[in-house]
């Protein structure tokens, strides 16, 4: 049942500051696949040739923002995908060396990740069951598409199944969502694209903390929560931790 007004300024009025958990996650395979994958992308947009290369070079970052804010299975999808191209030699005929070289490179690391789990999804499971444990309330904001790639963290039957209930992936939603405990984000504070949130996440907290995972190098938009009329809630100095 979404909170009433007043039920929300009473929240916020005792709400003087709250928690945020930063969890950086690394992994060299991973790594290897953003890093030739952003060269290849930045090569492709800055080709004169036209659309072709131009709508590849989309397609592909679509692809790698999509992996940094949702919690994918490592599998032969993400190989699929950066394969795009076709075979190397021909990448290396239309557009050079070097794009083939950065090619080359993220092929292997889209190789190397189907050898492991992908870490992101072992630190939500750990995340969701501590707070499942502790009898905190908690919401996932995610994009709705993105849902069922959170649903299939919990398979082992000792384990609850996330409900639509658990996600808000709109405003609106955010706004009937009540007051809850934590907020559970993957990937950078951003105010558009893939993994977007509403700045009133920060600015009008309906929790007390927040639990953001996010891959290593990744940073939040500088001006995320900025409102210029209300003085900013105190938060506290993040509890950065890193994960590899």
């Amino acid at each position: 049942m979404p909170a009433t007004t007043s039920q929300i300024f009473d929240f916020l009025a005792e709400l003087r500051e709250f928690s945020k958990e930063r969890i950086e996650i690394a992994s060299p395979a991973f790594s290897m696949l953003r890093r030739g994958l952003r060269t290849v992308i930045v090569r492709l947009r800055e080709e004169e040739s036209g659309h072709e290369a131009n709508e590849i070079a989309q397609r592909l970052r679509a692809s790698l923002f999509e992996w940094l804010t949702v919690p994918v299975p490592y599998d032969t999808h993400i190989l699929a995908a950066v394969k795009v191209l076709g075979d190397s030699a021909l990448v290396q005929r239309r557009w050079g060396a070097d794009v083939r070289a950065a090619y080359d490179l993220a092929c292997r690391g889209a190789e190397l990740v189907q050898l492991e789990e992908n870490p992101v999804r072992a630190e939500l499971r750990r995340v969701i069951r501590e707070l499942r444990s502790g009898n905190r309330t908690f919401k996932i904001y995610s994009h709705r598409r993105a849902r069922p790639h959170f649903a299939s963290l919990f398979v082992e039957p000792a384990d609850s199944l996330l409900l639509d209930s658990d996600f808000l992936s709109s405003v609106r939603e955010y706004r009937e969502a009540g007051m809850f405990d934590t907020l559970v984000k993957m990937g950078p504070l951003r105010s558009w694209g893939w993994g977007s949130a509403p700045d009133a996440i920060v600015t009008a907290p309906r929790f007390q903390n927040l639990v953001q995972l996010v891959w290593s190098g990744t940073a939040d938009d500088p001006g995320f929560g900025y409102d210029p009329v209300s003085s900013p809630m105190e938060i506290q100095e993040p509890l950065n931790r890193r994960c590899s």
